[in-house]
């Protein structure tokens, strides 16, 4: 219930406490799930951190939480699960991908994101890479902080995957 209303206290109090943190429910959907399909990002970076599978399908539909969140159209959820290495082109059973997902629901910005981020091999964003207390890069900078523009700011401004900056 923490994951799906968005209470990042009660997530980190629940997984402080031993809380699996990919813990699935019985309908087959993980916390990262329900957060991604809620929206929220906040919940799903605390549980990114800890070590939730980015890719842990529905286990009936076999939708990832980046296809649920391109679906209802989660641009800072879809990005930061995109960060975290989630599969870009990952289909579910039915065959859709969040590209194809996002388009068909109306969310055309998110669709292009998502083509531009499938095509743009040079950046391999999400290639195994990790938030982590000492450094970010910029482009995980963006989505994590949406004060920081996105990561569609960053992009447009040239900012390379491989930059840091200090957490601070």
């Amino acid at each position: 219930m923490a994951s799906a209303y968005g209470h990042v206290n009660v997530v980190q109090q629940l997984l402080a406490y031993d809380a699996a943190v990919d813990h699935v429910n019985a309908t087959g959907k993980s916390s990262l799930f329900i957060a991604a399909t809620n929206g929220h990002v906040q919940v799903c970076a605390l549980l990114l951190e800890k070590g939730a599978a980015v890719d842990r399908t529905h286990t009936i539909s076999g939708t990832t939480p980046l296809l649920a969140g391109a679906e209802l159209g989660h641009v800072a959820v879809v990005q930061l699960l995109a960060v975290f290495g989630a599969g870009i082109t990952t289909a579910d059973n039915d065959g859709w991908t969040p590209h194809s997902t996002a388009a068909a629901e109306g969310h055309d910005a998110l669709a292009t994101w998502l083509t531009v981020v499938e095509a743009w091999s040079p950046l391999q964003i999400g290639a195994g890479c990790r938030l982590s207390s000492a450094a970010t890069t910029a482009v995980q900078l963006g989505v994590v902080d949406p004060e920081q523009g996105g990561v569609g700011a960053m992009l447009a401004a040239r900012a390379t995957a491989a930059s840091t900056a200090p957490w601070g």
